[in-house]
């Protein structure tokens, strides 16, 4: 509730300004360094992202809002704080290892649904410019089957020499074994066209 009281406190502006306003504010708050913003941006991210969906929903008013979101107000975020004594620097979470990962995510994965993280996550992906990796991870969430069958098709591709590609007739027949649909297959194909011959092809085998 204490983040959206401070974004309340700026009145008449857009969504994104009243963010980029929140956060000048939480650096004052946490005594984070200038060279530590990029982390506090993203503890930040997933409660933005949930924000404005949420917000959205509420038809941009106020008191609807708050009546629907109540509980989601409530839980607090915890967030970094940093002090200027000397120490050991906060590491950057790609240079953690995965127990380290584990245990900074931890809190995160308790509090949010996996489909919310997931969702997020994909989301995040796209508008980081990632967009094959965001339409990956929409395709293998998108049934309870679906995961399998991508790792069954690169497990099976990583069987193949690299110098050698499906035959169509090969290839077709992963293709009815998976159960692929052409979008699906022109996505794996486009991430590995020296193994993978093009869906025109399988047509014709």
């Amino acid at each position: 509730m204490e983040l959206y009281t401070i974004i309340k406190e700026f009145k008449g502006k857009k969504i994104e300004e009243k963010f980029s306003l929140l956060e000048e504010r939480l650096v004052q708050l946490t005594s984070c360094p200038p060279k530590e913003t990029t982390v506090l941006t993203r503890y930040l991210k997933y409660f933005k992202t949930s924000f404005k969906e949420r917000w959205s929903a509420a038809r941009n008013t106020d008191k609807r809002f708050v009546k629907n979101n109540m509980e989601w107000l409530n839980v607090s975020l915890e967030l970094p704080t940093w002090t200027h004594k000397a120490g050991r620097p906060t590491k950057e979470f790609r240079e953690l290892c995965d127990r380290s990962k584990r245990r900074r995510t931890q809190d995160l994965r308790d509090r949010v649904p996996v489909e919310e993280l997931t969702y997020a996550a994909r989301v995040s992906q796209g508008t980081s410019g990632n967009i094959d990796a965001s339409k990956i991870m929409k395709e293998i969430t998108s049934t309870p089957t679906r995961a399998k069958m991508f790792r069954k098709a690169i497990s099976s591709a990583k069987n193949v020499p690299i110098a050698r590609k499906y035959t169509p007739q090969e290839a077709l027949a992963l293709f009815v074994e998976g159960n692929f649909t052409r979008g699906q297959w022109e996505l794996l194909q486009g991430g590995r066209k020296e193994i993978y011959p093009c869906y025109s092809l399988l047509q014709k085998a």
